[in-house]
Parts: structure tokens; C-alpha cells; sequence
């Protein structure tokens, strides 16, 4: 809450500095654009750290265990990178939220040897659901 206080704190400054500027103390329009910025990206990373507190108060305790490897077939015909597609590790529950992705040449066999790989440091590939997107 105190810091949610100090970055209103800096708002209300930038606020008066800006007002100043706005009734002709300062001439220089450039910096004052860059205030005027300045404080928009203030307001937006104050409403960021709201949520954030938010969601990290949230009891994840319910959340269903989701382990896949979602491989994206949708790109195979693209004439850039033909065969290439992408891959990505999901782990969702009530340990926390893991992602990886990538983009691969034959994909699907990627993530086959992946899963064949079983344990990887900190997961074991092996127990993950195979999801194929077309």
C-alpha cells in the first residue's frame, strides 16, 4: 500500500510540474511531451502492480493440473519455412505457471523426443499430454 502511495505521490508531482509548464513557465515543448509521458506510463504502472498484488493474493490452491506440449501444425505450408512450426510446454496448477515455446523444423518430432527424454532437470516430459493443432 505505501508504494501505491508513493507513486500517487509522484502523479500529483509531475501533475503540478506539468501545470506549470502548461501556464508558461517553461518553453521547451519537448520536455514537456516527455512529462506528459512520463506520467501516463506512471498511471499505467501503478494500475500494473495493482493487479499484479491482486493476483498473486488469489488462492490458487483449486486450480486444475494442466501439463501438455501443444505442437502447431498450422504453419507446416508456409513457403518461407516449410516444415517449421511451433512447440510449446505448458504447466499450470496449483504449484504455479510454466511456459516454454519455440519455433522448430519437424516439429512434431521434436516434441516426441522431448517426451522421450523423461525428465528434462525440472519436469518429466514423459507425463505430458501431446496436443497437435491443425
Amino acid at each position: 500500500m505505501e508504494l501505491l502511495q508513493l507513486e500517487m505521490e509522484n502523479i500529483m508531482t509531475i501533475v503540478q510540474i506539468t501545470s506549470m509548464f502548461k501556464r508558461g513557465l517553461g518553453q521547451n515543448e519537448k520536455l514537456l511531451k516527455n512529462i506528459e509521458n512520463m506520467n501516463k506510463r506512471d498511471e499505467i504502472r501503478a494500475h500494473r502492480e495493482e493487479l499484479k498484488r491482486l493476483w498473486f493474493s488469489l488462492d490458487h490452491s483449486k486450480t486444475p493440473v494442466r501439463k501438455e506440449i501443444i505442437v502447431d501444425l498450422r504453419y507446416l505450408d508456409n513457403k518461407h519455412w516449410p516444415n517449421h512450426g511451433y512447440v510449446q510446454i505448458l504447466s499450470d496448477g496449483p504449484d504455479g505457471y510454466s511456459s516454454f515455446s519455440t519455433h522448430q523444423e519437424n516439429p512434431l518430432q521434436y516434441a516426441k523426443d522431448r517426451m522421450k527424454e523423461k525428465h528434462d532437470g525440472i519436469r518429466d516430459l514423459s507425463k505430458y499430454k501431446l496436443v497437435i493443432k491443425r
